[in-house]
């Protein structure tokens, strides 16, 4: 019997042994197919990250195909206008008049527009004073606004047009005493400091007071004060009378 079971023994190692061996392969060749199906998965997605396009927020803006219109272009002093911005990638887009104010005194604000058949569409609100505004626009969360020098907003100033140009804003206070009944002449003038109602931009408009009198009467009896305002229709263009107040600002 001790003979039997050491051969017994024998065969059953024998028998044993090599159903063993196949299954530690069988894990084997199972574990580095996952790891190889994994390595594939991963160089995948990262082909897939490198060949899609980037966001649409993060497409760089070519400003150059940004298109803006307002009707009316030239409006009346507490008309609304209504603003179109084309050319602009889905985000938000903002506008406000650069240099207005409210009604109320306040500064002009940003107006969010929304966006309807590929455009952007809102409203401008009423500003308290008459003259040649900038349109500035933001979009997204940029924090830099940017604007066109053909983007003006004309508030009261149709007439304006009408009326004989300048090279500067002091030859249009000249050419208006000189046009006054009783000979009047200039005698003198200075350039009206802005305040918090008026933020204009001063290249296009110029708020001055004048002091004028009659030929040969100096004395200060006889000297008249009013103020007036000068527009341009556009950057370095020439100046027009725009209106002559009695107070620096006419809000009606």
């Amino acid at each position: 019997m001790g003979r039997a079971g050491g051969l017994l023994e024998r065969r059953e190692s024998e028998v044993n042994a090599p159903r063993r061996r196949p299954l530690v392969a069988r894990a084997l060749l199972i574990t580095r197919e996952v790891a190889a199906i994994a390595a594939v998965m991963l160089a995948l997605q990262a082909v897939d990250a490198s060949a899609s396009p980037p966001a649409e927020s993060a497409r760089p803006l070519d400003r150059a195909n940004v298109r803006l219109t307002m009707r009316p272009a030239a409006a009346r002093l507490h008309q609304r206008v209504s603003i179109t911005v084309q050319g602009v990638f889905p985000g938000s887009v903002r506008v406000r008049l650069e240099g207005a104010s409210r009604p109320d005194g306040a500064p002009y604000p940003w107006r969010r527009l929304r966006l309807w058949r590929g455009s952007w569409h809102g409203v401008l609100g009423a500003t308290a004073l008459r003259g040649v505004y900038p349109v500035e626009v933001r979009l997204g969360a940029d924090t830099h606004p940017f604007r066109s020098s053909r983007w003006l907003l004309r508030v009261g100033v149709r007439e304006a047009h009408r009326r004989p140009s300048f090279a500067t804003a002091v030859a249009v206070a000249r050419n208006w005493v000189a046009h006054l009944p009783g000979h009047q002449v200039l005698v003198a003038l200075r350039r009206w400091p802005q305040t918090a109602l008026d933020r204009r931009d001063r290249r296009l408009n110029e708020l001055l007071v004048i002091g004028y009198s009659p030929a040969g009467d100096g004395s200060r009896a006889a000297r008249l004060g009013v103020f007036i305002t000068a527009v341009r229709d556009r950057f370095g263009g020439r100046w027009r009378f725009l209106e002559a107040t009695v107070e620096p600002y006419a809000t009606r």
